[in-house]
């Protein structure tokens, strides 16, 4: 059991982007420690209802959400090949597209993947830099900061409709045996 908290420091990038780049990391830890141990059913589980986004669904939007945020901070256009492994933002009726066919592991594999695409990209900023305007989606801005604040704040919402589906998930399967 942990029982010392901290950000890990990252002594190749400067203080004040080693810390946001550590405020990601760190939800994105402990997103995949909560789920690490879901099996298949779980996963792809949506609610009691039916209706919910499953785990798989809210990490494969965790995952293309953040690989565009890499992208904006790189001040690079999306590639296609990300865009159609990790899209799109929506499907045709405004909802998260259905996810099929990954397990957990692989969907850690892609969230990690991202992560080290950022880790990469942050080492190249400097601090000055987190207040640089980017754009954002349709005609606004924000800056690089707040870029990797939302991203880590994006995680730990989407972890709280994570543990709700397992607590859903565990309920329910309680109350079939």
């Amino acid at each position: 059991m942990r029982t010392h908290f901290d950000f890990l420091e990252q002594p190749e990038m400067d203080t004040s982007v080693g810390l946001f780049y550590a405020m990601v990391e760190e939800n994105v830890d402990r997103l995949h420690h909560l789920i690490e141990d879901v099996t298949e059913e779980e996963l792809y589980y949506k609610g009691s209802d039916g209706d919910e986004n499953s785990m798989a669904q809210l990490l494969n939007h965790l995952t293309y959400v953040d690989v565009r945020w890499v992208f904006r901070i790189k001040g690079e256009a999306l590639p296609d090949s990300l865009e159609a492994e990790h899209g799109p933002m929506v499907d045709k009726d405004g909802k998260l597209p259905v996810v099929t066919s990954l397990s957990v592991q692989e969907l850690i594999e892609k969230q990690r993947y991202v992560l080290a695409l950022l880790k990469e990209t942050c080492q190249a900023l400097h601090d000055d830099d987190l207040a640089r305007w980017i754009p954002y989606e349709e005609e606004r801005q924000a800056t690089i900061r707040w870029g990797l604040w939302h991203m880590a704040d994006h995680h730990r919402y989407h972890q709280a409709h994570i543990n709700r589906l397992r607590l859903s998930y565990a309920k329910g399967e309680m109350g079939s045996l």
